[in-house]
């Protein structure tokens, strides 16, 4: 969830009188803790017909072609009176603003939104082993005493993780999984470990995740990504399992016209978002920022609903200027977060520390310390609904 990112305050049109975009003098690239550095543009251009995008994979054969929806005016006026990517809209809905969970997915066998709330959920020790169906069960039930979670997110496939989230999730009614992949380099391998897992209970399976955040750190292209999904979706679906398959990144991500085909390539829009490293407001901000960041990513794809699968606040580590890292902080942003998303959509990053990483984000030093429960309170994410 760190790494270089790449943010933009307005969106660069660009000219489709031809098949290829063209991208105007925009200043795009910005490290994720310089998010909130102003972005510009130079140029507008009036556009007025779709093209045609073609993306090939490795060997040069197409996987999927992409017709690219004009932006007009009005809403690219829009997205520049939003520029600060600090803020987002006043109020938790407004007036022309997208909503995620209408529409929900281009496939009609993927539910899309998610009905609540989910939790980030990777069931490691400090040392990286893996724990045990127990140690997994009583993590569950520790999580389900303050909010009645729709989802628990995976992030990788080893380690039996997929089938113990499953056995775990089954003690509480209404609870799904998204399982992943975790090295699209490995996508075979790694679909046949999630089909082993599930051993054909693809009910208790809400979404497949191939790739998170890979366009964001430069660790694979589009085509790559694209390629990868397919693969994916087509030994799911021999499998049994014709859900929702998605890969999901950074939300700058989709603000940049030549990474827009991410938008087509998964079922549903998913975006990973965290207003701390912002740092141009505090935690009970948070909820504001992040519904103003869902709306501009539903804008940017073409009006395609949007779930958030990422975003959480740090109890500790180092400030980055008005964003300040704390139990209390904590509690404000994901309660301020719940306030402009009541009927959920969203995933909570994430169940407890993550001693078991690295920690690659000095001077930070907040990779480690999202955990929202084992910390002696509760998060104020409680909800009898």
């Amino acid at each position: 969830m760190k790494g270089k990112l790449l943010s933009v305050a307005a969106i660069a049109l660009l000219h489709l009188g031809s098949a290829k975009p063209l991208e105007k003098d925009a200043q795009l690239l910005h490290k994720r803790n310089d998010l909130a550095a102003v972005s510009t543009v130079s140029g507008i251009v009036t556009v007025t017909a779709p093209a045609a995008v073609v993306y090939n994979d490795a060997n040069g054969q197409p996987v999927t072609t992409s017709y690219v929806a004009p932006l007009g005016a009005s809403s690219v006026s829009q997205q520049i009176a939003r520029s600060s990517l600090a803020h987002g809209p006043s109020s938790s809905s407004s007036a022309g603003s997208p909503d995620s969970g209408s529409g929900n997915s281009s496939n009609p066998n993927c539910a899309g939104s998610i009905d609540g709330y989910g939790i980030a959920y990777t069931p490691k020790h400090a040392d990286q082993s893996f724990k045990s169906q127990s140690e997994v069960n009583a993590d569950f039930d520790t999580f389900t005493k303050t909010e009645k979670y729709k989802l628990v997110r995976l992030y990788g496939s080893d380690g039996q993780q997929t089938a113990k989230a499953i056995k775990a999730a089954k003690r509480h009614p209404g609870m799904k999984v998204m399982a992943a992949v975790f090295d699209i380099k490995q996508v075979s391998t790694e679909v046949k470990r999630i089909i082993s897992d599930v051993d054909g209970d693809w009910d208790m399976i809400h979404t497949v995740d191939v790739g998170n955040e890979l366009i964001n750190k430069k660790q694979a292209t589009v085509n790559q990504v694209a390629a990868a999904v397919q693969t994916a979706r087509e030994m799911l679906k021999k499998a049994g399992y014709d859900g929702c398959v998605i890969t999901i990144d950074v939300f700058e991500t989709f603000f940049q016209e030549k990474y827009r085909h991410l938008c087509d390539v998964s079922d549903y829009v998913a975006a990973n978002a965290h207003g701390y490293f912002a740092g141009t407001f505090g935690a009970n901000g948070d909820g504001n920022w992040l519904r103003g960041i869902r709306d501009q990513v539903s804008r940017a794809c073409g009006g395609k609903p949007v779930t958030i699968t990422e975003t959480g606040w740090p109890t500790e580590g180092n400030a980055k200027n008005l964003a300040k890292s704390g139990t209390g902080a904590q509690q404000d942003a994901l309660s301020s977060i719940k306030g402009k998303f009541p009927d959920g959509d969203v995933v909570f990053f994430e169940f407890g520390d993550d001693k078991w990483k690295a920690n690659q984000d000095n001077p930070l030093n907040i990779e480690q310390h999202y955990g929202m429960y084992g910390k002696g309170y509760n998060p104020l994410i409680a909800s009898d609904t």
